[in-house]
């Protein structure tokens, strides 16, 4: 019995002092919940956001990013509490052809613990309508007359 105190007390007391509390990942909440989103060009999305922490929050930022591109920050924001929600509006770029970008939301806490979410936009162009023209007349350099034909 006297054996068993001699390990057990020092085993206690090491796996006290030894198990450290670890702060539990930052809470991020991005509604819509949906990863991919379609979007035609110049269409606004409106994202709602909810940050929760145990500690205070640091900074939220939100990055951009096309497709073979380098990421840009297009929201960067301070913080110094541990809740925060905001909204944010998002207007998809013109685009001639389909683009996809990346929007990743990044949350950070005062001990530089980083919670991020990416959202996939498919950004498509808007579809153009062609109005039709008839009776259309075309001279030969030749003519004397006008030779151009405007297709504006």
């Amino acid at each position: 019995m006297k054996i068993f105190k001699f390990f057990a007390i020092p085993l206690f007391l090491f796996f006290s002092f030894s198990c450290k509390k670890e702060n539990s990942p930052s809470l991020l909440l991005i509604e819509p919940g949906d990863i991919e989103i379609l979007l035609k060009a110049g269409e606004v999305r409106t994202f709602k956001i909810k940050c929760s922490s145990n500690t205070n929050l640091k900074s939220l930022r939100i990055t951009s990013r096309e497709e073979n591109s380098f990421a840009k920050v297009i929201v960067d924001t301070a913080l110094t509490a541990d809740k925060f929600v905001m909204t944010y509006d998002y207007q998809a770029p013109s685009v001639v052809d389909n683009k996809v970008f990346e929007l990743t939301f990044i949350l950070t806490d005062a001990s530089n613990n980083q919670t991020e979410i990416p959202k996939i936009i498919k950004v498509s162009p808007v579809d153009l309508i062609l109005k039709e023209k008839t009776g259309n007349v075309m001279y030969s350099h030749l003519s004397g007359k006008f030779d151009a034909f405007n297709l504006e």
